[in-house]
This record gives structure tokens, sequence and C-alpha cells, in this order.
């Protein structure tokens, strides 16, 4: 349980998609940040890439890339564009199933994925890669010394680890890197 005077401290939220969290973010009045890797490890897959053979794979990358204009782009009338031109690949019947699916999914929530551009005083990441691997981290040492005798040790290990450890800090920019495999 988070003590309510953190809570009420609490403006803004970043998460992976977890199932709930956009519903919890605004019943707290909380601005939801979603995590842009996340969204890419979802459809990069599905871009066929990997595969010589695969149904529509042109259709598959020229949307791919009006997601990617539409998690960047500062100029709100391109994003409009993008985001028409997306629903006609997104609902049109040539469009892959499961593919389609995620376009959808993506169009109906676009904006929680441009929030650190809605709100830049906030200077929320474009992803939860840093928290992942504070968590990484964390668990890290929790298998290394084999549990700990109570709370305090437990703070102790884990505030001394992370002031000897360096700073960790996500560069957000999965979608530019090509896929090599």
């Amino acid at each position: 349980n988070v003590p309510s005077e953190i809570m009420n401290q609490i403006t803004a939220v970043v998460s992976d998609g977890v199932l709930g969290i956009d519903r919890f973010a605004r019943a707290k009045g909380w601005i939801h940040q979603r995590c842009h890797c996340h969204l890419v490890r979802i459809l990069h897959p599905l871009l066929g890439l990997r595969w010589q053979k695969v149904k529509m794979k042109e259709f598959r990358l020229a949307a791919f890339e009006l997601v990617k204009i539409i998690l960047t782009s500062k100029q709100e009338q391109e994003v409009t564009d993008c985001l028409r031109n997306l629903r006609v690949f997104a609902y049109s019947p040539a469009c892959p199933t499961r593919f389609g699916l995620k376009l959808r999914g993506f169009i109906r929530s676009y904006n929680d994925f441009r929030n650190y551009l809605t709100y830049p005083e906030l200077r929320l990441p474009k992803t939860t890669n840093s928290a992942e691997r504070i968590c990484g981290m964390t668990t890290e040492i929790i298998r290394r010394t084999r549990s700990f005798r109570n709370q305090k040790s437990y703070q102790q290990w884990v505030t001394l680890y992370f002031k000897l450890s360096p700073t960790i800090q996500c560069n957000g920019e999965f979608i530019n890197r090509k896929n090599k495999s």
C-alpha cells in the first residue's frame, strides 16, 4: 500500500500497457504515458521481416511507418493525417487479422503514447525500460544475497547498491534501430 500523502503527489504514470492501468490512472486523474518499446515489440514481429514469404509485407511496413510518425511528430496536422491513413490500413479487409487488431488498439489509445509531447513540463519518459532495469537489478540483489533478515536490511542493501551503480538512463530510441536478425 502506498501512503495517501504520496498518492496525492502523483500526477502521471508510465506503463507498458498492463490491463486496467489506463482506467486506474484516469480514475485517479493521472496522466498515462504508454511505453513505445512495448508497442514496437508487439508490432515488430508482425511485420514479417524475418520471413521471405509473408502476406502483405509492404502493407505492414507502410502502416508501421505511420505508427512511428504518430509516436514522434510534434505537428498535430501530421498526426491527424497519419491517423486517418492508419485507420484505412487497420480497417481494410486486406489487413492481416492480428496486425489489424493491434493497429486498431493503437488507434484507440494513441494519445496515451503521446503524453510525453503533450505535457513536456513533466519530462515523461517514452519507455519503461529504466524502471524495468531497476526492478531487474533489485531482483538480482535478492537472488545473490539469498534474501534478507528484515525490511531495514533490504533497504540498506538496495540503497547502497544503487548509489554505487552507474546512472540508469533510457535512450528510448528502440523504434529507430534496424532489425539485425
